[in-house]
């Protein structure tokens, strides 16, 4: 067994030609959403995209003679929206509309500027605006996905995941822009949190079978297992939290 299509991204509901000259399916190689390709049996590097537009297009059927494609359309909408939380009772705003495929937003602790991705130029990148939406401009470039940006708690840096180096990976970016630079490669199974000393990034991934928690430096460096402490019970009598131990000084997540 060996694999017909090599991807760090999508790839799904394969497909064979009756002919037998190679299967159709679903992936985004260089875009956000689905697009349908066409790959030639035996030219492994030949693959030619059928579908272009806006939406994800999946689950390609062909018909007996070779000659209908048919496929799911998913027209998304995805936009960003605020909600009042001052005690008044709550209001849905839209920040975006729901045609630029904006997701994962997330506050600078000054509250002064809005982080998410987006896929409005092509792939998905890091994008920043003031909190109102105004003022929109990309933090990252290239072909790749960007994916769950964190604000550092000093507000300078913005860790996130990313493909952008072959394979799923956390990186870090000023929250100005500039050039990324990669933490650690990781196969994240949710979003990134930092240390309150700014020096640490950490994240959930499969461990022995099994979710873990791990840390890496933001500067870079080998990822660490983390072992979380659990806290007394609240007065509340709600049940307990755990919490991350690390070094005052240092930042290194402790055992």
């Amino acid at each position: 067994m060996k694999p017909v299509v090599e991807t760090p991204r999508r790839a799904l509901f394969p497909m064979p030609t009756p002919d037998g000259r190679g299967p159709i399916y679903a992936a985004n190689p260089n875009t956000a959403e689905l697009r349908l390709w066409w790959r030639l049996t035996g030219a492994p590097q030949s693959a030619h995209q059928l579908t272009t537009g806006v939406g994800e297009y999946a689950e390609p059927h062909l018909s007996a003679d070779g000659k209908t494609l048919v496929c799911t359309l998913y027209d998304l909408r995805q936009s960003l929206a605020r909600i009042n939380v001052d005690g008044r009772p709550a209001v849905q705003s839209p920040i975006t509309d729901a045609f630029q495929g904006d997701l994962d937003p997330t506050m600078s602790p000054g509250g002064d500027r809005l982080v998410f991705t987006s896929s409005r130029s092509g792939g998905r990148l890091i994008w920043s605006a003031r909190p109102d939406g105004s003022d929109a401009r990309p933090l990252t470039s290239g072909v790749v996905s960007d994916e769950r940006p964190a604000f550092s708690p000093d507000g300078r840096q913005i860790a996130f995941i990313s493909d952008r180096s072959g394979r799923r990976a956390i990186w870090v970016v000023g929250a100005e822009g500039g050039p990324p630079r990669k933490a650690a490669n990781a196969d994240t199974t949710g979003g990134l949190t930092w240390s309150r000393d700014n020096a640490r990034i950490v994240y959930a991934a499969g461990v022995g079978g099994g979710p873990g928690l791990w840390s890496v430096p933001a500067i870079g460096g080998a990822p660490e297992r983390t072992q979380p402490r659990r806290l007394p019970p609240s007065r509340s009598g709600r049940p307990p939290l755990t919490s991350l131990r690390t070094c005052r000084s240092c930042g290194k997540a402790l055992r």
